[in-house]
């Protein structure tokens, strides 16, 4: 039984190390990803970086290192080295939706290369140190600022956002649990939700306003 358990698990292990050998065939992302030069020339991807654990485990550092060697991995390193590198901080919010509110220079040198909903969430968490969370649409892409309270954990809420989704106008500093919320209707699909650690000023509030309606659009 013992020798089973230990066949069994030797089996999965190369299991999974061959298919994501079958995997590199075709993307070697993950594994480009794994240089921190190239992880912070790309933008978000379908890929993330293997982990130096996952591949020492499944398929060895040693096939790893020859496996750069290929003509695949090295025709795309070359292309990608010689794009712009971006700063961690601006890598954080394209790849983590994280907003590090203490590298503000930093993220306004490289802002033209966010993506627009990435624009948006940045320029709504500079309107207050209250706010600790963005979501720009309906709990599919949501940010995290560093103004997040020790006390309050990461936690997507969309599903209690639900119920506002029918909403025709804009809610503001409503409380809702242990939190508060305020509500900026797009249209009838999109809503923008934003977490506060407290009410804030209604010409703060405002100004978010216009700004959901420069990005997303006027709503109608």
């Amino acid at each position: 039984m013992i020798r089973s358990k230990s066949f069994f698990k030797e089996s999965v292990i190369k299991i999974i190390g061959a298919i994501i050998v079958f995997r590199l065939f075709i993307d070697p992302m993950p594994v480009l990803l794994m240089d921190k030069e190239i992880f912070l020339r790309t933008k978000d991807t379908m890929s993330g970086p293997l982990s130096d654990y996952f591949v020492e485990k499944y398929i060895g550092t040693e096939n790893i290192e020859n496996y750069k060697k290929c003509e695949m991995y090295q025709l795309h390193y070359e292309q990608i080295i010689r794009d712009t590198k971006f700063y961690e901080s601006i890598a954080d919010i394209m790849k983590f939706k994280t907003i590090d509110l203490d590298k503000i220079d930093e993220i306004k040198e490289q802002f033209e290369s966010l993506y627009n909903d990435d624009q948006l969430a940045f320029k709504i968490a500079c309107e207050s140190d209250l706010i600790y969370a963005i979501d720009v649409y309906n709990g599919v892409r949501k940010y995290w600022t560093s103004n997040i309270p020790k006390e309050k954990q990461p936690y997507y809420r969309n599903m209690e956002h639900q119920k506002y989704f029918k909403l025709e106008n804009d809610i503001l500093n409503l409380d809702f649990q242990d939190i508060v919320i305020s509500i900026f209707v797009v249209d009838e699909r999109q809503r923008v939700f934003i977490e506060q650690a407290k009410k804030i000023d209604i010409g703060i509030l405002a100004r978010i306003r216009r700004l959901v309606d420069q990005y997303l659009g006027e709503k109608k």
